[in-house]
């Protein structure tokens, strides 16, 4: 079987904007979460490419036991990509177990598969209040008319979050990208050429020619260090927000997606 997740389209905030307009009550709109994308599925969780991850994340108790399939996000207590990102990584078990200790996953619930719609299957979720692990949380959905969209994307822009997913009521689950699910991001991306790195308590703090920094913390910074190390510099993906005001080159909420 096709075990793929659902995945978006991209989407400007004007192109959503025209979409809510044109199909009135058709949508729902969630937070866009900042993690590594899991699937729970018969016992197991595996990454967006099918990888078995369950080791990873033994702070996921009673897994074993779930059956169906539930889609969503997996994110660290910190709240930082980087620190879920380098949870990838770690190897060594006991280093995981003080990981879990310190900074623990949790597993944000977006979507069941079933043969339902998205109304149908948003249903099951709400069901299922109470009767979740501990671990496990579901992502707020709101039906989305032009205010709540506003409102969201105001908070986002505030807050420097990644950013809002449309998805059409009337969708079923499709192993693929869908037109049906449509991500408004307010982040940009780009890499970078870092030259100077410095040593914090979390981990290592980046600085290109020109001044710009990011941190990378986590099992991440070790990979990072050690590139840096051999060659006396490192090419990074970054994620920013673009400043709203003075030097449209600043990044402003910027953050280590990886190694280029």
């Amino acid at each position: 079987m096709n075990g793929s997740p659902m995945l978006c389209e991209s989407a400007t905030p004007e192109e959503a904007r025209a979409l809510i307009a044109a199909q009135p009550g058709k949508w729902v709109i969630q937070q866009k979460i900042d993690g590594v994308r899991g699937v729970i599925r018969d016992g197991k969780l595996y990454d967006r490419r099918g990888k078995d991850i369950t080791a990873l994340f033994p702070e996921f108790v009673g897994i074993g036991a779930m059956r169906g399939e539930y889609d969503g996000e997996i994110v660290c207590t910190s709240g930082e990509f980087g620190d879920v990102a380098g949870r990838m990584h770690v190897k060594d078990p006991f280093a995981r177990k003080i990981l879990v200790k310190k900074n623990p996953a949790a597993f944000m619930l977006f979507d069941v598969v079933t043969p339902g719609l998205l109304g149908e299957r948003l249903a099951v979720i709400g069901a299922m209040d109470g009767a979740l692990p501990a671990w496990m949380c579901p992502v707020k959905s709101f039906v989305c008319d032009g205010e709540m969209f506003e409102k969201m994307w105001s908070e986002v822009l505030e807050k420097g979050l990644e950013g809002v997913v449309l998805k059409s009521v009337m969708s079923p689950y499709e192993r693929k990208r869908s037109v049906s699910w449509k991500k408004c991001k307010a982040f940009l991306e780009t890499t970078a050429i870092f030259i100077k790195l410095e040593e914090h308590p979390r981990g290592i703090r980046l600085e290109t020619e020109d001044g710009r920094a990011i941190t990378v913390n986590g099992a991440q910074a070790s990979e990072v260090r050690n590139e840096f190390r051999r060659t006396g510099s490192v090419t990074c993906e970054v994620q920013y927000m673009r400043s709203p005001v003075g030097d449209s080159t600043a990044w402003r909420f910027p953050s280590y997606r990886g190694l280029a």
